[in-house]
C-alpha cells in the first residue's frame, strides 16, 4: 500500500502540482562566489647568516648587541692585536719597498730605450728591463690587495640586513679564521610552510592566502610555490610568502587560500538543480508551452546558492521549488516499478 502512494505522488500530473502551489518560479540573481580551501601551517625563518672570521686577531671592538637592527654594510666590530698589527706593518713596508725598486726599473727602462735607439744595446735587452718593471707592477698590486683583504676582514661589517643574533663576539677574545663571531637574521618577513587539500587540479602558485591573526588582525599574502611531494595524509604543502613582520618563528598559524572568485555571477538556489545519472546539472524554464527542462554548466558553490556558468540567462523564469516532481513527472515511464 505505502509503495502505491509513493508511486501515485512520483507520477501526478505536472497540473496538480502547479495548482496545489508545488512549483514555483523565480528569476535567477546576481551574487559573488568565492572558492576557498583552509589551510595550517607553522611560521619558518629565511635562515640566518653567520658571520665568522676572516682573519686571526683580538677583538678590539664591538659596535653592536643581541637584538639589535643593521643594515648592509654596517660596521660590527674591529679586530687587531698583534698578529694583525705584524701582518699590516709587513704589508706595508712590502709595498713602499716595491715602489722604491719600480721606480729604479722604470729609470733602467728609459735608460735602455735610449741606447736601444742608438743601437747600444738590443732591442732583447730593452724588452727584458721592461718585462722586469711590469713584474715588479704586477707584485706591488698583488701586495696592496692584500693589505685590502686585511682591513676589510679586520674591519667586520653586515653582509645583510637584519638583527643580530647570537652574538659570541666580546673584546679582547682571540679569534681565528673560521670561528664565529655572531649570526645575523635577515629583515625579510618569514614565510610559512603550510598544508592543505585543495580539489583536484587546482593550480595554487600566485594565489591570495588570507589569515587571521590574534585580536583579528587580517594578514595577506601569496603563495610562493607547491611542493611536489605530498603529506602522508595526501596534503599538499606550499610556501607562503607574506609582508608582515609581526610573524615570529614556530609560529602555528591558519587560514583560507582563495582558489578563484566570480563576481555578479548568476546564481539559483539548489533546489533548482536537478541531475541525472550521469551527472549532467539540469534546470526547469517556465514557458509558454509548459517548463522546458534545459542542461547548464554549474560553477561555485555557497551555502544558498549555486552559481550557473552557462545555460542561464537573467531574465528565465527558473523552478526554483518543484523542480523534483518535474524532473520524475515521467517516473513511471522510465523505471519499471516492480509489484
Amino acid at each position: 500500500m505505502k509503495r502505491w502512494m509513493v508511486l501515485f505522488i512520483l507520477c501526478a500530473g505536472v497540473e496538480s502540482y502547479a495548482q496545489v502551489g508545488l512549483i514555483q518560479t523565480a528569476q535567477p540573481v546576481q551574487r559573488d562566489f568565492t572558492q576557498v580551501a583552509p589551510w595550517f601551517g607553522k611560521v619558518v625563518n629565511r635562515g640566518r647568516v653567520d658571520v665568522m672570521a676572516l682573519e686571526s686577531g683580538c677583538v678590539e671592538s664591538i659596535s653592536v648587541d643581541d637584538g639589535q637592527t643593521v643594515k648592509q654594510g654596517d660596521l660590527l666590530l674591529v679586530l687587531n692585536g698583534k698578529l694583525v698589527e705584524s701582518r699590516r706593518t709587513v704589508l706595508q713596508h712590502r709595498i713602499a719597498n716595491l715602489e722604491e725598486r719600480i721606480r729604479t726599473a722604470q729609470k733602467a727602462v728609459e735608460l735602455k730605450r735610449a741606447a736601444a735607439k742608438q743601437k747600444l744595446i738590443s732591442y732583447g735587452e730593452l724588452a727584458q728591463a721592461e718585462s722586469d718593471a711590469a713584474k715588479l707592477e704586477s707584485e706591488k698590486e698583488t701586495t696592496r690587495q692584500e693589505l685590502a683583504q686585511l682591513e676589510a676582514a679586520t674591519q667586520v661589517c653586515a653582509p645583510v640586513s637584519g638583527i643580530i643574533s647570537a652574538r659570541t663576539a666580546t673584546v679582547g677574545r682571540q679569534v681565528q679564521p673560521g670561528d664565529s663571531l655572531l649570526s645575523i637574521l635577515p629583515a625579510t618577513p618569514p614565510r610559512i610552510r603550510a598544508t592543505l587539500f585543495p580539489p583536484e587540479g587546482s593550480v595554487l602558485k600566485g594565489k591570495p592566502v588570507k589569515m587571521v591573526l590574534s585580536a583579528g588582525k587580517i594578514v595577506n599574502g601569496t603563495v610562493a610555490c607547491e611542493l611536489p611531494e605530498r603529506t602522508a595524509e595526501g596534503a599538499t604543502t606550499v610556501w607562503i610568502e607574506t609582508e608582515n613582520s609581526a610573524l615570529h618563528s614556530g609560529q602555528t598559524v591558519a587560514g583560507q587560500l582563495i582558489l578563484s572568485s566570480q563576481r555578479k555571477a548568476l546564481a539559483v538556489p539548489p533546489d533548482a538543480v536537478v541531475y541525472d545519472d550521469a551527472g549532467q546539472a539540469y534546470l526547469f524554464l517556465k514557458t509558454g508551452a509548459g517548463y522546458e527542462k534545459r542542461a547548464v554548466k554549474t560553477g561555485l558553490v555557497s551555502k544558498d546558492w549555486i552559481e550557473i556558468a552557462s545555460g542561464l540567462s537573467p531574465s528565465d523564469a527558473v523552478v526554483v521549488q518543484g523542480a523534483y516532481e518535474l524532473f520524475h513527472s515521467n517516473f513511471s515511464k522510465i523505471y519499471k516499478v516492480v509489484d
